[in-house]
């Protein structure tokens, strides 16, 4: 049985697409909720420093203070497949930490942070099955971040070529983004590092078919399920796998992975862990020059230069901090003269 606080901090930065989001409507099923962040509502008094605490990476650099994780602590680390070792860093701060693809386990291992595997989901709340394939009015669907000239970007116009796609500008909420895959047979996913991504368990929480490349722990979650692209296929590979699920519109098979979502993969499954692991993971004090030591690990990855020496006085940390801002800078630079140049080569 899942031992449940009675009230959590939950600390995160807020987007509306957000893991964070997802993770606070699950919890608020099973207990009380205090936010802290940039970007949250203002509710009053900062949380009491006995209260556990879970922060949950997003896409806005943001941690705690070093104070609120001496207690009982969780961090949620989302995307290690995009860099780990600084994530690990950030991990040792925290009295317990998940991540949410399954090679970071054995990878934070190796420099002695201790993990434990916690797979993205989907919103409960989204699950509505929507109509059978046989009635859905497009073909394909892929919402998600599409780099000019990448495989994605090649792949997707394919597809546009051949098969009827839902028409999607700009960012979408996630209730949005469910309502394009419920009227589209096939959901295509091109993961960026063989990552388990979000997409993988939305596109079954919508009852679509699920055409997606190699993703790491993919078989133990979600079995026979999927139709697996092989990794290194091309083009015309991706579109023929698409296609013939297209053609098949395979209701058992879209039906069986609704099933499976809704009744092991939503974020109230993942909320259980989450609140059972805090419960019972209270322990001692933690000391508080360790813990300001891997914040500021994370506050370097993102240029955060006086915030990292403010927590550290380590010389180390902060010129890794300068030298990630100046990469920052300079990746802005160089993403912005490309698509200029690509919408240039289109005109």
């Amino acid at each position: 049985m899942t031992t449940v606080p009675g009230r959590v901090e939950l600390a995160f930065a807020r987007q509306p697409w957000t893991t964070g989001v997802h993770i606070e409507t699950a919890l608020r099923r099973y207990c009380e909720i205090e936010l802290s962040g940039p970007g949250q509502p203002d509710r009053g008094p900062t949380a009491a420093n006995d209260l556990p605490l879970l922060w949950v990476e997003s896409g806005v650099g943001w941690l705690p203070p070093p104070r609120r994780l001496v207690g009982p602590s969780a961090a949620y680390l989302i995307d290690t497949h995009r860099g780990w070792r600084w994530r690990a860093e950030v991990a040792s701060a925290f009295g317990t930490a998940f991540v949410a693809q399954r090679a970071a386990v054995a990878a934070f291992a190796s420099v002695g942070v201790v993990a434990r595997w916690l797979p993205l989901a989907v919103p409960a709340e989204l699950c509505d099955p929507g109509p059978p394939l046989a009635e859905r009015r497009y073909d394909v669907a892929m919402v998600g971040h599409v780099i000019p000239g990448s495989s994605r970007e090649e792949i997707c116009a394919a597809l546009g070529r051949c098969c009827s796609m839902p028409p999607v500008k700009g960012p979408l909420a996630p209730s949005e983004m469910m309502e394009v895959y419920r009227s589209s047979r096939v959901v295509v996913n091109i993961p960026l590092a063989d990552d388990l991504n979000m997409r993988a368990f939305e596109a079954l929480g919508a009852r679509c078919g699920l055409v997606t490349g190699p993703m790491d722990g993919m078989d133990d979650l979600l079995g026979q399920v999927p139709v697996v692209v092989p990794a290194g296929l091309g083009v015309d590979g991706w579109v023929a796998a698409v296609l013939a699920a297209v053609e098949a519109a395979d209701q058992e098979r879209a039906d069986a992975g609704h099933r499976l979502v809704t009744s092991e993969h939503t974020y109230d499954h993942r909320a259980e862990v989450i609140l059972d692991v805090v419960a019972h993971r209270a322990g001692p004090s933690r000391d508080l020059e360790v813990v300001a030591r891997g914040l500021a690990a994370g506050w370097a990855r993102w240029g955060a230069v006086g915030e990292a020496w403010r927590l550290s006085h380590s010389p180390r940390l902060a010129t890794r901090a300068l030298g990630w801002r100046g990469a920052a800078l300079a990746k802005q630079a160089i993403q912005s003269a490309t698509a200029q140049r690509w919408a240039h080569s289109r005109s």
